[in-house]
């Protein structure tokens, strides 16, 4: 509940945050938000109307790194952010994409 409707940009960041992360492996945050760009697409826009950029996901990811760490959803070290214990199954959005991905 703590990353609101599942339809929103929160619960949807992190989930498919969280679904690259399990699916690819582990990612420096800088490179997880360039993916993130190209997954979430340009339908997002920041509240003052300007498109989405890595550097305002990036800025959204280190905003969520405390609660995902917290939740096991993450370990971090050196920048680089590693799918966590509960990962594969807290997020069932995350869940499903994590299962979906790997056959791309």
């Amino acid at each position: 509940s703590w990353f609101g409707p599942v339809d929103g940009f929160t619960s949807i960041l992190a989930s498919d945050a969280l679904a690259i992360l399990a699916a690819e492996g582990p990612s420096r945050l800088q490179d997880l938000a360039g993916r993130l760009l190209g997954v979430l697409g340009d339908g997002w826009r920041t509240s003052q109307g300007a498109p989405l950029d890595v550097g305002r996901i990036r800025s959204e990811l280190y905003r969520l790194e405390l609660v995902l760490v917290a939740l096991d959803l993450i370990q971090t070290a050196d920048d680089t952010w590693t799918a966590g214990p509960s990962a594969r199954w807290l997020l069932p959005r995350a869940t499903a994409l994590a299962h979906l991905w790997p056959a791309w």
